[in-house]
């Protein structure tokens, strides 16, 4: 009998970034090794640089929090529930997630040493909140319920909350799924889904006009970066760069080990992405 044993392992590599003349620098340098798997969420690195929120998924799911260097490993989440999708509070203080611990998803908060876990949002089961993002001001917080993406505010308890849905994309039943917002808290970029659930694009949502406009055919989770108009995303293993203005997406790099683009640094200069690796070896058995 022969048969092939595979391990594919989930690692964070960073890779430096020119915001002036929107190329990358240099090559991909690891930041952490070995049989990891940190696949729901991030890296995410924090505001104010020192820190990056990943995710180890496996048998258990927990949210830890690395240095940028890749040393300092801790673990902010130590339980048997799936914690996923971590975001950064603009002070670097605390951390929002989604988690399952109540029966469904829910939205939490936790202080960056693991202290005052709280939740947030208290939904019916089949709402189950995910993909939390802070508001670049600390006041809201954005999630997308499956159906749509709403606002809540931050420091309301839930019984105080009334729950802000974006509008209606369009007369289709097109879904919006919000990821990043713009450092001036104008725009909130996302994903365009049919209601099917197949991505069909990525949007741009504007607080001010209450309009969404496509950004691109393709379906990504983009990162602003400080100009408020420009975004990068990574899809099927190449890194690109998008203007909000002429909406023409610009090939910068491609990497078969890219999984996916996990968050830009405040200052723009680093990129933080999960990149996979597969050994392989043969093995052959001599049955009796």
């Amino acid at each position: 009998m022969v048969y092939v044993e595979q391990l594919t392992s989930i690692n964070v590599s960073k890779m430096r970034f020119d915001p002036a003349a929107g190329k990358t620098q240099g090559e991909l340098i690891s930041v952490t090794q070995g049989a990891r798997d940190l696949r729901f969420g991030g890296p995410v690195p924090s505001p104010d640089g020192e820190f990056l929120a990943v995710v180890s998924a496996g048998q258990r799911e927990d949210i830890r929090i690395i240095k940028t260097d890749g040393t300092g490993v801790s673990r902010l989440t130590d339980d048997d529930y799936r914690d996923r999708w971590p975001n950064w509070s603009p002070d670097s203080k605390k951390i929002v997630f989604a988690s399952n611990r109540s029966g469904h998803y829910e939205i939490y908060t936790v202080n960056r040493d693991g202290s005052d876990l709280r939740q947030l949002t208290e939904t019916a089961p089949a709402v189950n909140p995910l993909y939390p993002v802070w508001s670049p001001d600390g006041s809201r917080i954005a999630y997308f319920s499956g159906l749509q993406t709403l606002l809540i505010e931050v420091n309301k308890p839930w019984k105080e909350q009334t729950p802000q849905p974006l509008p209606p994309v369009d007369s289709a039943g097109t879904v919006f799924e919000g990821w990043s917002w713009s450092p001036d808290g104008r725009f909130l970029a996302g994903r365009a889904l049919a209601p099917s659930g197949t991505g069909i694009g990525t949007l741009v949502y504007d607080f001010e006009t209450k309009q969404f406009e496509k950004l691109t055919d393709r379906t990504a989770r983009p990162f602003w970066l400080n100009d408020n108009r420009r975004l990068l995303f990574a899809l099927r293993g190449t890194l690109y760069l998008i203007d909000r203005q002429t909406k023409k997406p610009i090939e910068l790099l491609s990497n078969p080990q890219f999984i996916g683009l996990g968050g830009v640094s405040k200052d723009n200069r680093d990129l933080y992405f999960r990149v996979g690796s597969t050994t392989s070896e043969l093995w052959m058995i001599s049955l009796p």
